[in-house]
């Protein structure tokens, strides 16, 4: 679904305005003037750790027949804590008779803090 007007989006990871202690990340498939058959988004959050990435949680929207599909992924956090985050986000479905998929993902430079009033 990479081509042109068609892809995945993935927002940067952010503390919720609206739920205290989340991070979200808003995830899309896209189409702009088609519409994709089985349209499926999925979106995966991680979590910095010294190791390296911790899967935190995964979340799908779809199959939906639509030019476009969108999840957010909505992580529980301990207030006061500090990661980087990183959501990957995978779609899928079949565009004029034919399967397609694209990725794409988005992660923070730097720490940010996980709070009761974001």
């Amino acid at each position: 679904m990479a081509s042109g007007s068609c892809g995945v989006r993935v927002d940067l990871p952010h503390p919720s305005y609206t739920t205290a202690n989340q991070i979200h990340t808003r995830v899309e498939s896209f189409c702009q003037g088609s519409t994709i058959v089985n349209n499926t988004i999925t979106g995966k959050s991680y979590r910095s750790r010294w190791y390296g990435w911790e899967h935190m949680k995964t979340k799908t929207t779809g199959p939906k027949t639509a030019w476009r599909v969108r999840v957010t992924v909505d992580v529980n956090c301990d207030n006061g804590s500090w990661h980087r985050w990183r959501t990957e986000g995978y779609g899928s479905g079949i565009l004029d008779g034919q399967p397609v998929s694209a990725a794409a993902y988005e992660e923070n430079d730097d720490e940010i803090q996980c709070g009761a009033n974001n």
